[in-house]
């Protein structure tokens, strides 16, 4: 089946809060909204979805009606976590900004079943590229800017004002407003770049949060695996997480038997995984890596024994 935007769906949410900014400028944003085919009193179900293509159409109404490039960032400024289901308070409540990362990725078709997040790490940075799993597509230019700005918000909402990216850089072109743009992210921005993305200090990342909470990110991500699950919406590598983790205290899980518990054959697994850009053994490593973490910080268990 051919992957394009009429297949994908986005967190309703997203409606509300683009109508709730446009009210900011004297703009009717529940009839914008409407007038890009959304049901706002459906979309006040924090449960619902929305087309990618009417949020799109809502994107290029609300520029227009707004008469501000830089809407996106109004947009971010008025995000609030709740507005991300389950996902919102698991960032909130991880141990650094890294593992909160790490759980944006794991979860982020729910905000966008056509998202494509990926990470990029060297010696001393880390770089998360937003792309979209759609071949030729890129996020839309105000909502890109709405998208990174309000990731920047939440991690300063977890971690501290004070964070900001060491360098931010959009597909679009620079806006009049540019000079709004760079100091909300407290960094050099670039324009017209193959990819957009956000870089940070590793040190930034790794550094632990003061209100973190490891009991109540793990019940929200149960809150966020029972939704995608709901809605079709979770990637397959989502799916082989869990079921390594339901494994692992059995032994190291072999891919043809999660295959088959997946109802697939295990070349078509295979296939499915690299196409989302990943492989059984990137997986495998990953939630390894992440449930030793998770023991070192969450228990007094004796690190042979962790091991």
């Amino acid at each position: 089946m051919v992957n394009t935007a009429s297949r994908h769906s986005v967190l309703s949410n997203l409606a509300i809060i683009v109508a709730d900014s446009l009210d900011q400028y004297d703009v009717n944003g529940r009839a914008v909204v409407e007038a890009a085919g959304i049901d706002y009193a459906h979309a006040l179900d924090p449960d619902s979805r929305i087309p990618l293509t009417n949020a799109r159409a809502m994107w290029d109404k609300a520029i227009v009606a707004s008469g501000d490039p830089c809407f996106g960032l109004l947009v971010a400024c008025r995000f609030n976590p709740s507005l991300l289901h389950g996902l919102g308070f698991s960032w909130m409540a991880s141990g650094t900004l890294d593992e909160a990362f790490s759980r944006m990725l794991r979860f982020q078709k729910l905000i966008n079943s056509a998202a494509n997040f990926t990470r990029e790490d060297s010696a001393d940075e880390v770089c998360y590229i937003a792309g979209l799993s759609i071949p030729g597509e890129s996020h839309h230019p105000v909502y890109g800017l709405s998208l990174l700005a309000g990731i920047v918000r939440l991690c300063r909402l977890t971690a501290g004002q004070e964070v900001s990216p060491l360098r931010v850089a959009f597909t679009g072109s620079s806006p009049p407003c540019a000079d709004r743009i760079e100091a909300f992210f407290g960094c050099p921005v670039h324009y017209e770049r193959e990819q957009s993305s956000l870089c940070f200090q590793r040190q930034v990342l790794e550094k632990p949060v003061l209100a973190a909470n490891p009991r109540v990110a793990r019940i929200n991500d149960q809150v966020v695996i029972e939704y995608l699950e709901r809605t079709g919406k979770g990637s397959l590598e989502s799916r082989l997480k869990e079921k390594i983790l339901e494994k692992l205290p059995s032994g190291r899980p072999g891919q043809a038997e999660i295959a088959a518990d997946l109802n697939m054959s295990l070349r078509n697994f295979q296939r499915k995984l690299h196409s989302e850009g990943t492989s059984f053994r990137v997986v495998l490593e990953d939630v390894r890596k992440a449930l030793a973490i998770r023991f070192i910080r969450d228990s007094q268990r004796p690190i042979g024994s962790i091991s």
